[in-house]
């Protein structure tokens, strides 16, 4: 994990990626944001797929929510790759916990890297990546 000190003030509390161990568990506070950053490659047709708090223990839907979903090719700074099939990049996902979240509650979030069409069954209870929460 890497806590981002320089935009704390603004509200976000984590910088995660997908090369953090999945086993931490975050304190994170009502009203706060997180971002959580992978490789990704939406040319090949995969594309990160989120679930939150399927179980629901930390409040209603919508208590934690996606605020933003991005992409940033890998090539993005050299114009003779900029939207090029074949190069990756990184997704970002910046998260909100909304104030309908309860505190003291601790869930999950489940990412996982897929194609649409071909979508495991159950992922959210077995997906690549995890990240725990504790609100408070």
């Amino acid at each position: 994990m890497e806590v981002n000190d320089e935009v704390t003030g603004g509200g976000l509390a984590y910088a995660l990626t997908d090369k953090d161990d999945d086993k931490i568990r975050h304190s994170i506070e009502v009203g706060q944001e997180f971002t959580w950053q992978a490789a990704a490659n939406p040319t090949t047709g995969y594309k990160w797929t989120v679930a939150i708090d399927q179980d629901g223990n930390c409040g209603p839907e919508g208590a934690i929510s996606v605020i933003d979903e991005s992409y940033r090719s890998n090539g993005a700074t050299d114009e003779t790759k900029r939207g090029m099939k074949g190069v990756g990049g990184k997704t970002t996902f910046t998260f909100k916990i909304n104030d309908a979240a309860k505190t003291g509650n601790e869930c999950s979030i489940a990412l996982d890297y897929q194609q649409k069409w071909n979508m495991r069954q159950g992922w959210e209870k077995a997906p690549k990546k995890w990240v725990h929460l504790t609100i408070v």
